[in-house]
């Protein structure tokens, strides 16, 4: 089953590849985030994105609905200091997928290096 997104407010359906076909670039508590290049679309490169996917073991836990709830945040927030909400869907095995923009540095490595310039 493939959701639009959690309110069927854009059409962003996409189909993740198989994990292993990916990048691992975070983890957390019942989820991975894996980097997503995205084909060239009509000659125009077109930005990477994170998918932070729930973890195997934890499909029929609460981890499938907290990140439903931060899809369903992340999709209301427009700013350019919020990273930007892409889809949301369901893999074939059932673990919930939330696309969104990757970010090429952590809020913590940021501070750090504007801490180590004195600003």
């Amino acid at each position: 089953m493939s959701m639009q997104s959690p309110e069927n407010k854009e059409n962003t359906q996409f189909i993740p590849p198989p994990t292993p076909l990916l990048k691992k670039i975070g983890f957390g508590t019942g989820v991975s985030v894996y980097h997503l290049d995205r084909s060239p679309c009509n000659h125009t490169l077109r930005s990477p994105w994170a998918l932070k996917t729930v973890n195997r073991q934890h499909t029929a836990s609460h981890f499938q609905e907290r990140l439903e709830a931060e899809a369903k945040i992340l999709q209301e927030l427009n700013h350019p200091n919020i990273v930007g909400f892409r889809g949301f869907t369901k893999t074939q095995d059932g673990r919930k997928v939330l696309a969104m923009e990757e970010c090429n540095e952590s809020l913590g490595d940021l501070i750090e290096r504007l801490s180590d310039k004195g600003g």
